[in-house]
């Protein structure tokens, strides 16, 4: 189900149904798998995932005012994270993976540190080639193992897939800071009654949509809905109008008691 597929066990083929339900098993667990993928790239904004990137941002020098200054550090921090998260990971197997082949007495079993990384790389990319003989006790082990590594590249390709989105939204921001008040902002940003002013709420909304932080069609409805509760002649929803909508309610309803 983490698509490692060292190769120590294989599917019987001599009965059709055990290859049949190989293939439907590999495809679940496909299924299965993008499924956990997608919940790792939720997750990799975690609070360990944020703590490490505040820690990241603090060792990285300060970005400049510049543009590029700002997106090479952003880039840094989050492939840096990546980074420290793959070397923590494969010296968390390195050292686990010693303690078992050290206590095997099988000489195919008894790895070098090198051969013990070369696992270690091989398992957390999910590759898995299969060409190493490994102590039956660290399949336990194992098992947590290939969990984490599914997490973890899960995990990256979010971050990487994200690293786009959020690079724009830097040039998105960047650009926003340095406007500066002219006639196109205010034509741009005002709203229906073009009365050539900006109140805060239309420089709110507007700045939000210019960021790509919310999109029109986001406000659409929320605008059709105030439309239905403002009031028409103040263009407010206030109190009278509550007050006059009650009003006209329990006028209806007497008026269907008395035809009644």
């Amino acid at each position: 189900m983490s698509t490692v597929g060292y190769g120590d066990v294989s599917v019987e083929k001599d009965d059709r149904w055990h290859v049949f339900i190989g293939i439907l098993y590999m495809i679940v667990s496909m299924v299965v798998l993008v499924t956990a993928f997608s919940a790792a790239a939720d997750h990799a904004y975690s609070p360990f995932t944020y703590v490490q990137e505040k820690i990241l941002a603090s060792v990285l020098a300060e970005p400049g005012s510049l543009l590029h200054h700002k997106l090479r550090r952003a880039f840094g921090v989050k492939i840096s994270a990546i980074i420290v998260q793959f070397l923590i990971l494969n010296m968390l197997g390195v050292f686990v993976a010693r303690a078992f082949v050290n206590q095997s007495n099988i000489e195919k079993e008894q790895w070098t540190w090198m051969t013990t990384l070369y696992w270690s790389v091989q398992t957390t990319t999910t590759i898995g080639y299969g060409d190493l003989e490994m102590p039956f006790d660290m399949r336990w082990f194992q098992i947590f193992y290939l969990v984490i590594s599914t997490f973890f590249v899960g995990g990256a390709l979010g971050k990487i897939g994200s690293l786009q989105d959020e690079l724009q939204g830097i040039r998105r921001y960047y650009a926003w800071e340095r406007r500066e008040v002219s006639k196109g902002m205010v034509e741009d940003m005002q709203a229906e009654g073009h009365d050539n002013n900006i109140d805060q709420y239309e420089f709110v909304v507007a700045s939000l949509l210019e960021l790509q932080k919310i999109s029109s069609d986001d406000i659409l409805p929320i605008m059709e809905k105030y439309r239905v509760l403002a009031n028409l002649s103040t263009g407010f929803i206030d109190i009278d109008s509550i007050q006059d909508a009650n009003h006209e309610e329990v006028t209806l309803e007497e008026e269907a008691a008395k035809d009644l």
